[in-house]
């Protein structure tokens, strides 16, 4: 098995690979960038971290927060992948509990992200 690239991903779309909503400009050489939603939950205080004014999500320092994808996403059984952090959030201080995408997996993500910086981390 190997990585696909951007042009394999656009041709599994529909077949073997289903994102909704689905964003041209979210896939990357050989990704797909999910973005986060407004569903975010700090494991610290086990409240919700979304500041709808600010429309960010806030992570404080040494906490965990669980954010949920805005895509849902469906892999057949011929798909498997993993999860990465984003180096511009990495360089910031935050990071991931890196995990994998399972064949057949549907559904949303749920995706732990560890603050270690001394300063909020903005979502």
């Amino acid at each position: 098995m190997s990585t696909l690239s951007d042009q394999d991903i656009k041709r599994e779309l529909g077949i073997n690979i289903y994102i909704y909503p689905y964003n041209k400009g979210n896939l990357k050489g050989a990704n797909y960038n999910l973005t986060a939603s407004e569903f975010a939950w700090s494991l610290k205080t086990r409240q919700r971290i979304y500041n709808s004014q600010e429309k960010k999500i806030i992570i404080d320092p040494g906490d965990t927060a669980l954010i949920e994808t805005n895509e849902s996403i469906w892999v057949s059984k011929k798909i498997t992948g993993t999860y990465h952090s984003r180096v511009t959030q990495v360089s910031h201080g935050t990071g991931h509990i890196g995990t994998t995408l399972d064949p057949n997996y549907i559904g949303p993500s749920l995706i732990a992200v560890s603050k270690s910086a001394q300063r909020n981390q903005t979502m």
